[in-house]
């Protein structure tokens, strides 16, 4: 499946991590059924085996799993994860998308 792999932290700090053909509004979907305003999103370039990557995302982090596709685990560490190994699949980054990412890693990005 052609998707985007997306992690998206809730208030409380679980992350989900999953893959959708169209990841904004995945989100806001998640969102509103879940009735919380997420705390960050991240969602990597669409790729041709976007369930591929979600699948060994989902086995790198399965010892923190809680339920469903939810995980305790930090929010920059996933996304670092799912950066990693989609690029093993050829994907790069945007320039807008580098400048994000760095500053995420650094801890400084707020998502609204």
């Amino acid at each position: 499946m052609t998707g985007s792999v997306y992690a998206i932290e809730r208030p409380d700090g679980m992350v989900k991590i999953g893959v959708s053909k169209h990841p904004r509004r995945r989100m806001r979907t998640i969102e509103t059924q879940g009735g919380f305003k997420a705390k960050a999103k991240f969602f990597a370039d669409a790729v041709e085996n976007g369930r591929e990557i979600e699948k060994r995302v989902h086995e790198h982090f399965a010892p923190f799993r809680n339920v469903g596709e939810y995980f305790s685990v930090d929010f920059r560490v996933a996304v670092h994860v799912i950066d990693e190994i989609t690029k093993e699949y050829g994907v790069t980054k945007s320039r807008d998308e580098q400048e994000w990412f760095e500053k995420l890693r650094k801890g400084i990005e707020q998502t609204t």
